[in-house]
């Protein structure tokens, strides 16, 4: 049986001692176990990083990175707009340009596809003197595409962080769904 940590109380003892192979817990709740040895999601467990975080920086920019996530499920524009610098920059993979603020902020408003449940594994996280972070991951996102059409997608991002005032903010992007190379 491998160690067990957990960021945040509340997790099954079970699951912290190891001696539980799954279980669910509501979606809402999510994000306060994003960081114990294994994530769960609304209805399934996903293995994620085989070494544990260094750093108290690298586990706050994971947070931030499953809390854009969340935000995009909410289409809360506003805390996505404070969340990214006004200087962002992304390029996704099959797109001739890269995007810009405006681009991203439109792309998770009210008309864009719903996120409806994603899983996230991370697959790298490195953080540079406290104040600048990479991030490295894939993702499996189920969206409303049309009025009544759920879609699958996988993919994996790259993510570049700055950290201001002890907030991480996204200052760019790479990546995009798989089979878009």
């Amino acid at each position: 049986m491998s160690s067990r940590w957990c960021l945040a109380s509340g997790a099954p003892e079970a699951a912290i001692a190891g001696e539980a192979d799954s279980f669910t817990v509501p979606h809402r709740v999510f994000r306060d176990y994003l960081l114990c040895q294994r994530i769960w999601s609304a209805t399934e467990t996903v293995e994620i990083m085989s070494k544990d975080p260094q750093s108290e920086a690298e586990i706050s920019l994971w947070k931030q990175v499953v809390s854009l996530w969340e935000m995009e499920v909410r289409q809360d524009l506003e805390s996505i707009q404070k969340a990214l610098h006004q200087n962002y920059s992304g390029w996704v993979t099959g797109k001739d340009k890269a995007h810009d603020y405006h681009a991203a902020l439109a792309s998770v408003g009210p008309s864009a596809p719903r996120v409806l449940r994603y899983t996230l594994k991370p697959l790298k996280i490195t953080v540079f003197d406290d104040h600048v972070g990479v991030v490295h991951y894939t993702y499996e996102a189920e969206v409303q595409a049309e009025r009544n059409v759920q879609e699958t997608i996988r993919g994996r991002w790259t993510e570049m962080y700055l950290r201001k005032s002890g907030a991480w903010q996204m200052i760019a992007v790479s990546g995009g769904p798989d089979g878009q190379r």
